[in-house]
């Protein structure tokens, strides 16, 4: 059973979180274009809030 997500606070230091694309019943949930879209956003807002992507 997965655990609930745990969060760093702000006051405890730099923390990291993994982002991944899942599968449902064998099949992708996004396809090839859909990532592609997903990681061009995701370095967009990395840039904005100023986090760092480490891949």
């Amino acid at each position: 059973m997965r655990l609930g997500r745990s969060k760093v606070s702000p006051e405890d230091g730099p923390a990291a979180y993994h982002c991944m694309t899942w599968w449902v019943a064998g099949e992708r949930v996004i396809d090839d274009p859909a990532k592609e879209i997903l990681r061009r956003q995701l370095w967009l807002v990395a840039e904005f809030c100023g986090v760092e992507i480490f891949t």
